[in-house]
């Protein structure tokens, strides 16, 4: 994904099938390439660790951003309330 050196990369679960060595890898992949000034689009359901490698977070619900925030502003201990309203607590 990377060789070609584009501006944007997009992941879609990039953590799914993936090891917890495998998964720090990435982590540090992910770092590197934020730090040469790449953008980087994830979705994840990981939101912890999603949290702790973004920039700015958007939680998706029905198809719209239900909450979008810089991820500097949001201590980590409030990243799944904020999910959790966000999408309704699970209450359809």
């Amino acid at each position: 994904a990377i060789i070609h050196d584009p501006a944007i990369l997009l992941f879609d679960e990039p953590y799914t099938g993936l090891d917890q060595q495998a998964s720090s890898v990435l982590d540090e992949l992910l770092k590197d390439q934020a730090a040469t000034g790449r953008t980087i689009i994830m979705t994840t359901h990981d939101i912890q660790r999603g949290h702790a490698l973004a920039s700015h977070m958007a939680v998706l619900t029905r198809g719209k951003i239900g909450f979008w925030g810089e991820c500097h502003d949001i201590p980590p201990s409030e990243v799944l309330r904020i999910y959790t309203e966000a999408t309704g607590g699970g209450n359809d």
